[in-house]
This record gives C-alpha cells, sequence and structure tokens, in this order.
C-alpha cells in the first residue's frame, strides 16, 4: 500500500505514516478547515477535549504554528500540574524530578565546569537553561546532605536548592568568624559540671508534655557567670510559665517574660481556647550582666518579636521545634560579645550554636538525640567531645 503511494505522492513513507496516524486522530467533525496539517499535527497526540478547545483557540487567534506549539507546550505543563496537585501523586512526582534532575546534574559534571563542550551542547539541546544546569550540577554536589530526607517525603526543588544553601552559607559564616558550632551526644545534666562558666545560656527544653525540665534549666542557670544572661524558651501553657517562673535560678534574675511571635502556625481552630502563636522567652540577667548590647535601631530590643516559623515547604526546617535563625541572631547579638562561650543544653538540630559561631562565639550545644545530633553534622557543626 504504501508502495503505491509513495510513488504517486512523491512523499517518504515515515510522512505517509505520519499522516496516516494524525488523519486517525480526528473525526471529519472536528478537523479546522482554515488550519493547516501542521496545526492539527502539533497537537495531535492531547486527549480529544483539550485537543478541540486549543485548535478552536488557533481558528479565533489566528494562531501561527509557532504559536500553537507555544500554546501546546503550556497545555502540558497544566496537565502536569494537575497531576503533582493530587495529594496521591505529589511525592511521587517530586522524587522522580529530583532523581531526574541529579542525574542531569551528575551528566554535566562537577559546579565549576563552564558551560562549554559535549555538556553544554547536551544541555541546549535538552532546552535546560544554564541557571538550571548551575542548580542541578549543585544538587548533585551535595546530594549525600538531602537525598535520604528524599525517601522521607517529596522535596520540592525549592527545598533541596534551600538546603544546600543554609549549609554552605553557614559554614562560610563560621570560616570567616573562625568558630565552629561543636556539639555532644549527651544529657545536659552529665556535663554541666564540666563545661567552662556560660556567658550566654539559650535554652529551649520539651514541652512538659514530655516532662518536666525545669530541673535542668536550674542547673543550667547556676553554671551562669555573674556577668551573663540567658534566654529560656517556653510555651504559652499556664502551667509551664508557672513552673518556669517559680523555678530556682541561683543568682540570675528573671528579668522579664519576652514573647516570640509567629503568624505562620497553621493549626485548626480551637472550639474552647483561642490558636496559640506565640511562645514566652523567660530573660535571666546576671547580677553584674553587662548592658544590652543595642546592635540595630532598636527593633530587635523589642519585647515581642514576630518572626514567622521555619517552614518546612520552602526547606529551612530542619526540626518541629525549630526556632528562626533571624530570632537567635538577635539574641546572640544582643546579649554578647564576640569569643563569648554560648551553650544550648537541648540544641535540636543546632540552630542556636550555628548562629552564635557564626557571630564569632565560642558556642557549644548537647541533646540526647542521636537523629538530631546527626542533623547538626549535617548543617556543619563538628563533634565537641574531639576537641
Amino acid at each position: 500500500m504504501y508502495t503505491q503511494a509513495v510513488g504517486a505522492s512523491g512523499y517518504e513513507t515515515g510522512t505517509l505514516r505520519d499522516a496516516k496516524w494524525v488523519a486517525a486522530r480526528y473525526e471529519l467533525s472536528v478537523q479546522t478547515d482554515n488550519l493547516s496539517f501542521a496545526h492539527h499535527r502539533i497537537v495531535a497526540a492531547l486527549p480529544i477535549d483539550e485537543r478541540t478547545a486549543i485548535l478552536a483557540a488557533a481558528s479565533r487567534e489566528g494562531w501561527t504554528c509557532a504559536d500553537l506549539r507555544r500554546e501546546r507546550r503550556h497545555a502540558s505543563a497544566k496537565a502536569i500540574e494537575r497531576y503533582v496537585s493530587l495529594k496521591a501523586h505529589k511525592d511521587e512526582a517530586r522524587r522522580a524530578a529530583r532523581v531526574c534532575e541529579t542525574a542531569v546534574g551528575e551528566a554535566l559534571g562537577p559546579t565549576t565546569q563552564t558551560y562549554t563542550g559535549k555538556s553544554a551542547s547536551h544541555a541546549s539541546e535538552a532546552l535546560i537553561s544554564k541557571d538550571d544546569c548551575y542548580r542541578f550540577r549543585r544538587m548533585a554536589a551535595h546530594r549525600d546532605l538531602w537525598w535520604p530526607r528524599l525517601a522521607e517525603r517529596g522535596l520540592s526543588r525549592n527545598e533541596v536548592l534551600t538546603m544546600i544553601a543554609e549549609v554552605s552559607e553557614a559554614k562560610a559564616a563560621q570560616k570567616l568568624a573562625g568558630r565552629t558550632a561543636r556539639v555532644v551526644l549527651a544529657d545536659c545534666m552529665d556535663m554541666i559540671d564540666r563545661i567552662q562558666p556560660i556567658d550566654l545560656l539559650i535554652a529551649d527544653p520539651p514541652y512538659f508534655t514530655d516532662g518536666d525540665f525545669t530541673p535542668h534549666i536550674s542547673a543550667c542557670l547556676k553554671r551562669v557567670k555573674i556577668t551573663g544572661q540567658a534566654y529560656v524558651f517556653a510555651s504559652a501553657e499556664p502551667r509551664e510559665v508557672a513552673a518556669f517562673i517559680a523555678a530556682d535560678t541561683g543568682n540570675m534574675i528573671l528579668t522579664q517574660m519576652l514573647v516570640w511571635n509567629y503568624n505562620n502556625t497553621g493549626q485548626r481552630q480551637p472550639n474552647e481556647r483561642y490558636t496559640s502563636n506565640y511562645q514566652v522567652i523567660f530573660y535571666y540577667r546576671g547580677q553584674a550582666a553587662p548592658k544590652i548590647n543595642k546592635p540595630t535601631d532598636g527593633k530587635e530590643q523589642y519585647a515581642c518579636q514576630t518572626i514567622n516559623a521555619p517552614d518546612g515547604r520552602k526547606g529551612d526546617r530542619w526540626h518541629k521545634w525549630q526556632k528562626p535563625t533571624d530570632l537567635l541572631n538577635r539574641l546572640v547579638r544582643n546579649s554578647s560579645a564576640e569569643g563569648d562561650f554560648v551553650f544550648d543544653p537541648f540544641c535540636g538540630s543546632g540552630t542556636t550554636i550555628l548562629s552564635a559561631a557564626a557571630l564569632g562565639r565560642d558556642a557549644l550545644g548537647c541533646d540526647t538525640s542521636q537523629a538530631a545530633i546527626d542533623i547538626c553534622f549535617e548543617r556543619g557543626c563538628v563533634d565537641g567531645d574531639s576537641r
């Protein structure tokens, strides 16, 4: 059949096969007379409803084939977005996308490689922008940092890149400051008498739903210098607040109760109480503590600090109770000087000690969770027992 058709028409067999396939995709009733065969070929693979709608728009708007190709790509992107938006497929789609992007990054080579030669030409053929080439290479180079988390849930590209950037910036800041955040797998009660006197204590103990940790805080406060200061985070629950107010603080003076307010709580509205979107920060001063440093225009000294909590959807949350870096930076700057010893007895993912080290302080933290310590190492902390 094709032999006769080739002889009669002068077209190649492949061209005729393609024409047959396109023709089979259209009933006569849906063919658009004022559009060319090429127009029909471009959208032939789309589902019938999308194909009919896009051809009607092309006929109405007078689109060229180039216009139609552009709209065809948009239609495909929208279909992918709809697929990914389905919760059942979201993790699956994100994991697949990160695997593909990392494979491309490994094929392109190190991030130091210039955009020339075989890798660049292949990227161009695949319609990958130079920016994406760099991103994919960066993802591949730092694969050990984020890849294990991909098994827990599908990560967006932005989440991965934010994690990489945060760790890189923390390491760069520590290097510039000449300090490194140190962390130890231990209970603070077992090591509090062995550490040097504390210049600044920043503690974020577990909520009372996990136990009463006021004895731990009391022991740590008694290790703070007479010239030192301390901040202790607590939930806004009355029972917890009352317990910390009544705790033995040694020579430290409970000077003020500060408030950390966050407006991205995402909680359901309760029926018999108000939504809790703040935590209390107990501020203590030693009897000979110096004045607050006042490093900025005064906003960092407000008793109520409004900074949103780290958001896992943006890739900047490593621990469910993690505090924002901006808030901890303010506390460290306000109440310590370069070279001072900063201690965090419940360091979690290490945000406090990373902040302190980046600001030139001697920073040490401890935690009883191996998983938390592992995260600290991932973020740039070193083993405090090795010093």
